[in-house]
């Protein structure tokens, strides 16, 4: 009998490849390749659908660990994930370092003009005019949210020479 481990969206073939490795019973899918006999074997789930909830948190279901990909739980039906003792666990930090760099993208993009140039040629604009261009270090930055993003972008930050300062949304 194969175990399922039902996943929101399809990943790269080298995790899927570990996984099997790692546990040769269970097998990485995704919803559509799941009939309705295969909804009772699968214990565990990447990501979460909440179309998925009538077939996987009933009485009978084999669910045992719901990993979300995401840091927050709360649009999850968690009174029923406790009521059938499946464990939760959350992506939180998973993203700190993608979204760190964002972050630094936009603020170059926009303080050394690469936004307002990328403008002007969308728009056939060829002009001499100087474009205002801010030094990072100058800027006084404001992260609303000191968990493991906010700390991460902090840390990028002070890197270019800035003193961001952090707050709590609570």
């Amino acid at each position: 009998m194969t175990n399922y481990i039902l996943a929101s969206r399809e990943f790269k073939s080298e995790y899927v490849d570990q996984i099997q490795e790692i546990s040769p019973s269970y097998r990485l899918v995704l919803e559509k390749e799941l009939t309705d006999q295969d909804w009772s074997h699968v214990e565990i789930t990447l990501g979460w659908s909440k179309k998925w909830e009538e077939k996987l948190l009933q009485q009978n279901s084999a669910l045992k660990w719901v990993q979300t990909i995401s840091a927050g739980v709360d649009t999850l039906p968690l009174n029923k994930l406790a009521r059938y003792h499946v464990q939760l666990s959350n992506g939180s930090g998973i993203h700190a370092q993608s979204i760190s760099d964002h972050v630094l993208a936009l603020l170059f993009m926009k303080n050394r003009g690469i936004l307002a140039a990328l403008k002007n040629q969308q728009e056939k604009i060829w002009s001499d005019h100087q474009v205002d261009i801010v030094d990072i270090k100058d800027l006084h930055i404001l992260i609303v949210g000191t968990g493991k993003i906010g700390q991460h972008l902090a840390k990028d930050l002070e890197f270019f020479g800035c003193s961001p300062i952090g707050i709590n949304t609570n």
